[in-house]
């Protein structure tokens, strides 16, 4: 079984720019306000850590649900870590909508490794 890495080199960048634009939509909903470059920091920490160490880590060991959970986690964390230094201003309720709405395409991005993985 060849890596999803291996075959398709652009997959990380596939993944940043999905999160990127979810993150602007999210965030800029409501009383948050997030401007490109902190959405750009956000997903520059977020994205590649989350690929190494989950993608290709945790999804072939433990499957889609519990690397799905795991990304929920390590963005919260990353999410909480961004606004606390200010470059996420946005409230916590909203930053929870963000990190579920960053981890509903995360799952369609370990739906697609997996399938990529089985040819």
């Amino acid at each position: 079984m060849r890596q999803f890495y291996t075959r398709y080199p652009y997959s990380l960048i596939f993944k940043a720019l999905a999160l990127l634009i979810i993150t602007l939509i999210i965030a800029n909903i409501g009383s948050g306000s997030i401007g490109f470059g902190g959405a750009l920091l956000f997903i520059l920490a977020l994205a590649p850590t989350s690929f190494l160490l989950i993608d290709l880590l945790v999804l072939p060991g433990l499957g889609i649900r519990a690397a799905t959970a795991i990304d929920w986690i390590w963005a919260l964390l990353i999410g909480l870590l961004y606004r606390n230094l200010g470059y996420l201003d946005v409230g916590w309720f909203q930053l929870l909508i963000l990190v579920t709405g960053l981890t509903v395409i995360e799952y369609y991005f370990h739906r697609m490794l997996k399938n990529a993985s089985k040819l």
